[in-house]
């Protein structure tokens, strides 16, 4: 009876310590993408001011928006460059708004850009695009972008 008792009290106490997989075990082993060189993702672009989203298409006031922007490096060194804000209105893609940014690997990031939507009508789509600065490299350039789509601009009272 006392050896079940140990052993019970044993399996429990194993039961709580945490897990530690052999991933964070092995420091050998680089981040999520497996690249040594930067690859920083834009992986979001949310408008935080006034708005909604009808039927998956976005609606805004005419205003100064504060958008934020998601990036994260997947890759296994840190990144400098750029992130802009860009408006596409269909006829030309201005820059809005930018940042100069520092990212370490590994690391998620929110920055918050402004767009002035009174100098646009429907039917613009915004574009956050990180460049990497010249000097450095981004081993997945094909996720530096991220775009929304088909944005109406309305003044409602």
């Amino acid at each position: 009876m006392k050896r079940i008792a140990i052993l019970l009290i044993a399996i429990m106490v194993f039961s709580t310590l945490p897990y530690s997989p052999e991933i964070k075990l092995n420091n050998e082993n680089k981040l999520l993408s497996g690249a040594s060189d930067a690859d920083v993702s834009v992986s979001g672009l949310d408008i935080t001011t006034p708005s909604v989203m009808i039927s998956g298409i976005p609606i805004v006031s005419p205003m100064v928006h504060i958008v934020r922007i998601s990036i994260f490096n997947y890759g296994g060194s840190d990144a400098n460059g750029t992130l802009y804000l860009s408006v596409n209105d269909g006829s030309s893609v201005t820059e809005v708004d930018d940042r100069s940014i520092n990212i370490l690997a590994g690391q998620q990031e929110n920055h918050l850009l402004y767009w002035d939507s009174t100098e646009y009508t429907s039917g613009v789509s915004l574009i956050a695009s990180w460049v990497i600065n010249s000097d450095e490299s981004d081993s997945n350039p094909s996720n530096n972008n991220y775009i929304l789509s088909n944005i109406n601009i309305y003044d409602i009272e």
